[in-house]
């Protein structure tokens, strides 16, 4: 009973609090405060390893080619890793070459007992062909209106997408036991 408690609460609160992150000019903010960069997931009753242990699970099984080089831990307490998306979409962004690009962010990931607390920061769009990235400065213009409303909503969707999955693998029930 007291499991289905504690499930039926942080279903209920990671609905009603859910944060997402928003591209401006000074790189992601969290849509409702401007003022923070980051967000701070709640996992009540989660101690401090056992966060660190399922996003890392999380981490290097859904992205391989993140190895010890570029994945960057201090045990239990931070994970420090840039990430390219798994998908790739058509933004119109160059007249010459191809338009198919891949967003590059990095991510800070700090934790406490019952927290977790995620810092995306933006790298770049890279070309499916390698060729050449387009930096956050293109996505505005000079008075701070963006341009490429296509590309930030793209690189909006990977990095909400990547926090909620990550909110969705701790809060799973999943063992390694078979």
């Amino acid at each position: 009973m007291k499991k289905i408690i504690i499930l039926i609460t942080l279903v209920f609160s990671i609905f009603i609090f859910s944060q997402e992150f928003k591209l401006t000019e000074d790189n992601f903010k969290v849509s409702d405060d401007t003022s923070k960069n980051y967000i701070v997931l709640s996992f009540p009753g989660v101690n401090k390893q056992t966060l660190f242990d399922k996003t890392k699970n999380y981490i290097t099984s859904n992205y391989p080619y993140l190895d010890k080089e570029k994945l960057k831990e201090t045990v239990n307490d931070q994970l420090l890793f840039e990430v390219v998306s798994q998908t790739s979409r058509t933004v119109f962004i160059n007249k010459r070459g191809s338009n198919v690009w891949s967003v590059v962010n990095y991510f800070e990931i700090n934790f406490k007992d019952d927290k977790i607390m995620i810092k995306p920061t933006f790298v770049n769009l890279t070309n499916a062909d390698k060729t050449s990235t387009t930096l956050l400065g293109s996505f505005f213009n000079s008075r701070g209106i963006v341009r490429l409303e296509n590309a930030a909503n793209f690189v909006e969707a990977f990095t909400n997408s990547f926090v909620n999955n990550i909110k969705n693998e701790v809060s799973s029930n999943k063992t390694n036991d078979w």
